[in-house]
């Protein structure tokens, strides 16, 4: 039980070492996920970072221009882009991860 708590940090360690050592030789590519965390973390966390529900409309905001209350602005209908753009990001990621594990499932 000793022994695996020891070489616990010791992979955590040398995962972070080696992650690092990707992004400083390689910074497209590191910038490319720094990107990709990113978005899964505001499609995660999409319920606390929008202001607006993504299907209210309201034609007085309609077209509205980035500001403010609108990060994105709105649609043709009053619809806030951030709300439907991090919303929308959600359900692409629960739809990936449920096929994926329906693949893995179904396929072995």
């Amino acid at each position: 039980m000793t022994s695996q708590a020891r070489t616990t940090p010791q992979l955590i360690t040398k995962l972070a070492r080696s992650s690092l050592n990707f992004m400083v030789h390689r910074p497209i590519g590191g910038a490319g996920i720094i990107i990709i965390i990113v978005m899964c973390l505001m499609a995660l966390f999409a319920e606390f970072i929008t202001f607006h529900d993504p299907l209210d409309w309201s034609l007085k905001n309609k077209l509205a221009s980035p500001n403010g209350e609108f990060w994105l602005g709105t649609d043709d209908k009053g619809r806030d882009l951030w709300a439907r753009m991090t919303m929308g990001a959600r359900v692409s990621l629960q739809v990936g991860f449920l096929s994926v594990a329906f693949g893995s499932g179904l396929g072995g």
